[in-house]
């Protein structure tokens, strides 16, 4: 396996956007069955240098998370319509419709504008590790991903069952809790499990509710 030692930096991030736009690349099931099986491992791998064999993170998170987008525009896009087009929907009804709106149509470029911040969190809560600001942002493209596929079958049940808005929040989350906790105890060293399991709940939250609130505090602009 070819090994690259050149660290990850900030400038070589850019060069990998562009190259997402331009290039889909060989090794997209190489890196869901690594992230499926060994995920912290598969994700020090790349970092540490051996990435031939995966796809790159950024053009991963691009594909997944358009994916994604698409499933939410699916399910939630007849219902959206018909909300937008009455005009008697009264404010709270309007504002989770244009939330809803929001994650189905930006769904990939709120978590890519989000990314940088995602880094910062992870830098500062996982102090321990030695990663730089670009390669947590690496991990948080790979988990954030994965995370996101195992939420597509989730949706696809949710639009069966349809759970209430309290019982879907708390599935998703413990959803992203249990694979993040699976990650981060494989990559971050150290033998005091309990403390990296209780960051990366930690991690989780903040995440979770940073992007959640984006959208949220959008959505309020767009309907104020």
């Amino acid at each position: 396996m070819q090994h690259s030692n050149n660290r990850i930096t900030f400038k070589s991030l850019l060069q990998e956007v562009w190259h997402t736009l331009t290039h889909i690349e060989k090794g997209l099931q190489t890196t869901v069955v690594a992230l499926a099986t060994r995920p912290g491992k598969m994700i020090r791998e790349y970092i540490h240098g051996s990435r031939k064999s995966y796809q790159k993170p950024f053009s991963f998170l691009f594909i997944v998370t358009t994916l994604f987008a698409l499933l939410l525009y699916w399910l939630h896009y007849h219902n959206e319509k018909k909300l937008f087009d009455n005009p008697s929907v009264d404010y709270n009804t309007r504002f989770i419709v244009t939330a809803d709106y929001l994650e189905s149509k930006f769904y990939s470029w709120l978590h890519i504008g989000l990314l940088p911040l995602y880094g910062i969190i992870s830098l500062l809560i996982f102090r321990q590790v030695k990663y730089n600001w670009a390669e947590w942002m690496v991990a948080c493209c790979y988990i954030i991903s994965f995370i996101l596929l195992l939420l597509i079958p989730y949706q696809l049940l949710n639009k069966v069952f349809n759970f209430n808005n309290t019982a879907n929040f708390y599935i998703q989350l413990l959803i992203i809790i249990s694979y993040s906790n699976l990650v981060m105890t494989e990559l971050v060293p150290g033998k005091q499990r309990l403390i990296v399991i209780l960051q990366t709940l930690l991690w989780c939250i903040s995440v979770f509710m940073l992007f959640l609130y984006t959208v949220q505090f959008i959505a309020w602009l767009l309907t104020y």
